[in-house]
């Protein structure tokens, strides 16, 4: 199951991956740069920041959609963001498996 949720998306399949809009990257400028805040087995909580991005345009942060823990990241748009900006409805940022009753709350909200 896939949603969008304001600024990301979430593909929930056992773990939920997750990944940023169409419309949030061509509001914000091509990304030029991703820095990751957390790190695989790290705890996020719904709003956490995962990463910062900068654009062309700004700086802008990446939170997370839920509570849970990061199993992957895409550590490949360290040295390459592109495929964000040529494909973001394609490329998940980070993979996070989540709490108790969370994919529930995605699902409803």
């Amino acid at each position: 199951m896939r949603k969008e949720l304001e600024d990301v998306w979430v593909e929930i399949d056992g773990v939920v991956a997750v990944g940023l809009t169409k419309s949030f990257v061509e509001d914000s400028g091509d990304i030029t740069f991703i820095d990751f805040k957390k790190g695989v087995g790290d705890e996020v909580e719904n709003g956490d920041v995962i990463a910062t991005l900068e654009t062309v345009k700004s700086v802008v942060e990446l939170k997370s959609p839920l509570k849970g823990k990061i199993v992957e990241l895409n550590e490949g748009l360290k040295d390459n963001p592109d495929p964000l900006n040529e494909d973001p409805d394609g490329t998940w940022v980070v993979k996070i498996e989540p709490a108790e009753g969370e994919i529930e709350r995605l699902k409803e909200g």
